[in-house]
């Protein structure tokens, strides 16, 4: 079902792995050298921030495409900021969203952002009792 997601980690030695779903679209993941690793792959918390800004930023072009706006540029900036001790999870998260367009209103975006976070961004809604999120939105009209 679409409900059920599989995702198999391969172990390459060393710290790299390889991690796929059914073989397909395969990212690696690799520590840097300070942890044993060899910088080979994405470090496992900085692939989360590429998946919580990839979800975001979907579901903002999804809204604004149905609101019949088409940015020319879109750019999802994740910065997060984590504890100090173990597990070192993230405390807070900002998001920059950053977008350019003819007459791109900023109340659109703005409910673009809020729908994602509030109803359909399965990410954020996994973190979001535990972690801040801040969103800041730029606008240039081009």
């Amino acid at each position: 079902s679409k409900l059920e997601l599989k995702a198999h980690t391969k172990w390459l030695g060393g710290m790299r792995f390889e991690a796929s779903s059914d073989g397909e679209n395969k990212v690696y993941l690799d520590q840097s050298t300070e942890f044993g690793g060899k910088g080979l792959g994405v470090k496992p918390i900085l692939l989360f921030l590429y998946s919580l800004s990839g979800c975001i930023a979907m579901d903002v072009v999804s809204i604004l495409k149905k609101k019949r706006i088409e940015p020319k540029f879109l750019d999802v900036i994740a910065e997060g900021t984590r504890a100090e001790h173990h597990p070192k999870k993230f405390t807070k998260i900002t998001l920059k969203f950053k977008l350019k367009g003819k007459g791109i209103r900023r109340e659109a975006v703005q409910h673009a952002v809020e729908l994602s976070h509030r109803k359909y961004c399965p990410i954020i809604a996994m973190i979001k009792e535990s972690t801040e999120i801040e969103e800041l939105i730029e606008i240039e009209d081009i």
